[in-house]
């Protein structure tokens, strides 16, 4: 009896403590579980949020989209696209990575073209803008102070656009030296934060002071960077010439390590002639330079298609221009090299001293030759 009364009274507290519990829980406004199965119970956490997917509005947006989609036929492989993808294969990781852009190594030509004409500075503009004697002073001081820092020739022509696109903003008058010297140090400080690592070897203020030779605050600086990003619309970093000149090169064959020099020795030299160097496009400038150095040097006769392939990607009719660029970059190596030009003699000396280096093998010691056979790219009736 006594056993009896004990169980009796243990399931009487148990099922008070149970009692308790549900109505804590209720007091405490959590839900009571609900009756029924455990797979009637068992649902779900985000059940409560789940929509059918193909009743929703963009569903219904996406299948009137695909019923409107229009098949495009897939353009010819190009051959810049063959080279790309034969990287994937290679050792080396630099090559591995640009084989990535394989797929879009033609629309990427067509881009760079595009952007480059949309943001070269206008012409007239930058003529009007400024002496033509500042300007080349400023262009012997870029090519002088880069070559001291071995700074690339890529962080050279972005400065040199940065200036002239901002010259061309600039409303024609005069302007303090003090102020022409911030710009000047302000579109370097922008070259060398858009450029590579190997241009940043040492800290950015130190190489600003450096060059300013400590007359120019770095403050002051940074300022001038402000306003010429502002005055610019904060669109930097825009193709160059160099960009072309490094992308149509990529498939010729390096029969000549000259010829290569000597392309960017002549489009460095072009940037002292504004009429030829914003004149013609960049993509062209680039091509014509490449075809002189494979003139000079004597390239096989499979170079020059592969130059002409590359450069029709840009787009059509850039072509039609060529020869005559050939013809305008051919006339200013002549004058420079023959010293028929005072003005821009300087500019001159400091480029041949710098191309004369062994790294750009001796480039500057080539000379032009008279006259200039366009054959190899042009035809026999074409020279």
């Amino acid at each position: 009896e006594m056993g009896a009364d004990r169980r009796m009274s243990g399931s009487s507290s148990a099922k008070s403590s149970k009692e308790d519990t549900a109505k804590g829980k209720q007091a405490s406004g959590r839900p009571s579980a609900p009756k029924g199965s455990d797979k009637e119970n068992r649902r779900p956490a985000n059940s409560a949020i789940r929509i059918r997917i193909e009743d929703s509005p963009i569903s219904a947006t996406t299948r009137q989209l695909e019923s409107l989609r229009v098949s495009v036929p897939d353009s010819p492989t190009s051959e810049l696209e063959k080279y790309f993808k034969s990287l994937s294969g290679v050792s080396s990781v630099e090559d591995r990575a640009s084989a990535s852009i394989a797929d879009y190594a033609d629309s990427v030509m067509r881009s760079l073209h595009n952007s480059s004409e949309c943001y070269k500075p206008r012409l007239q503009m930058l003529v009007d803008s400024q002496p033509a004697a500042d300007r080349r002073e400023t262009l012997d001081w870029l090519v002088q102070a880069f070559g001291v820092m071995h700074f690339s020739d890529v962080a050279l022509f972005d400065a040199a656009l940065v200036l002239d696109r901002h010259s061309a903003c600039t409303l024609p008058g005069p302007i303090s030296s003090h102020i022409s010297q911030r710009s000047l140090l302000a579109a370097v400080c922008l070259s060398l934060k858009l450029g590579s690592r190997e241009d940043a070897q040492l800290p950015l203020r130190q190489v600003v002071e450096h060059l300013g030779r400590s007359r120019i605050p770095f403050l002051e600086v940074l300022n001038a960077e402000v306003a010429l990003l502002h005055k610019l619309g904060f669109c930097v970093g825009t193709p160059t010439a160099n960009c072309f000149l490094e992308a149509l090169s990529l498939r010729i064959p390096k029969y000549d390590a000259r010829f290569g020099s000597l392309a960017s020795f002549l489009l460095q030299l072009s940037l002292v002639e504004p009429h030829l160097h914003y004149g013609y496009p960049h993509c062209v400038l680039a091509a014509a330079t490449l075809a002189i150095g494979l003139s000079v040097t004597d390239a096989p006769a499979g170079a020059y298609g592969i130059l002409r392939e590359d450069l029709a990607l840009c787009g059509s009719n850039v072509e039609d221009s060529l020869m005559s660029c050939c013809l305008d970059v051919h006339a200013l190596w002549v004058r420079a090299a023959g010293r028929q030009d005072a003005e821009i003699m300087g500019f001159y000396d400091h480029l041949s001293t710098k191309f004369a280096q062994p790294a750009y093998h001796n480039a500057s010691y080539l000379k032009p030759p008279m006259p200039l056979s366009l054959a190899g790219l042009f035809g026999p009736s074409r020279k």
